[in-house]
């Protein structure tokens, strides 16, 4: 019986790891991933008044599949700058049809930094879109660590150079970031949610938040309170002086921009096929 339970257990990971497998594959060959846009709101009136972070929502078949298991699955496959290519190509192609927003956030994976020719290929892509570089703001995650500090740090200062912001995502919970603040030369600092979320009930995380927070003024950055879902956490941020926040309060459901290929009324006039440079290609490659 326990076997019987086991082997079924594992054709039922393996089903879902396939399922992943082709909608990673779809979207490479696409060139397309749906996608949803969050307002990040500024509680001190000095900053960006319409600031939106892209997050991915990934479709397959028509249905949809977790974006975190979607993200953590190319990451496995080491197939993150691939995933990340065709996020910012979608993302910058959206921007640029969208100029009543201020500041778009579009996520980049520490696995992307750690590629040499990834930095090439995020500066093509910039250019060729039309947007103002002051428009963008990188997130870095870290659902995998960065193994290459140099290429990071070479990335982060060209990227700032040319005039876009760094932000680091979900500080706090990622094995790395605490190292990369200041080399990197961040301008916004987002506290991760599963901090922010206890803060109403938790005297201990909100000490915790507190001091992340006077730590990031001490290093000239700004700060962001990720997951503030009620009016509790919205009263906690400002406490504290939190710089924005971002969450379902006062904001709602993140709103869908763009559907998988042919299906979004939002599509922009030229395909993300089309600014892709002649060395960038999405094949199954880890490449450096």
């Amino acid at each position: 019986m326990a076997t019987s339970s086991l082997e079924m257990l594992n054709g039922q990971a393996s089903a879902v790891s396939g399922e992943l497998d082709a909608a990673l594959e779809s979207a490479f060959k696409s060139g397309h991933v749906g996608m949803a846009s969050q307002p990040i709101r500024c509680l001190n009136g000095d900053g960006p008044s319409n600031w939106v972070e892209l997050l991915i929502r990934p479709e397959f078949k028509g249905s949809r599949i977790p974006s975190e298991a979607f993200v953590d699955r190319a990451a496995e496959l080491e197939l993150a700058r691939e995933l990340d290519l065709v996020v910012l190509g979608c993302g910058l192609e959206w921007l640029r049809d969208n100029p009543e927003v201020d500041l778009c956030s579009l996520n980049v994976s520490g696995q992307s930094l750690s590629k040499k020719r990834f930095l090439h290929e995020f500066m093509w892509l910039l250019e060729h879109s039309g947007v103002e570089p002051a428009r963008v703001c990188v997130e870095v995650t870290e659902t995998v660590p960065i193994q290459d500090f140099l290429s990071a740090r070479l990335f982060a200062r060209e990227v700032r150079d040319a005039g876009c912001s760094m932000a680091m995502d979900d500080f706090g919970g990622g094995s790395s970031n605490m190292m990369m603040l200041v080399p990197m030369e961040m301008d916004f600092l987002k506290i991760d949610g599963r901090f922010v979320q206890p803060m109403p009930v938790r005297d201990d995380y909100r000490n915790v938040v507190r001091g992340m927070v006077a730590f990031a003024r001490e290093i000239g950055l700004r700060t962001v309170a990720e997951c503030v879902e009620g009016a509790r956490h919205f009263a906690w941020a400002r406490e504290m002086n939190v710089d924005y926040v971002q969450g379902y309060y006062n904001n709602g459901e993140p709103r869908v921009i763009q559907e998988p290929q042919g299906r979004s009324p939002d599509r922009g006039r030229r395909g993300f096929r089309d600014l892709l440079p002649g060395g960038v290609d999405l094949s199954y490659s880890t490449g450096e």
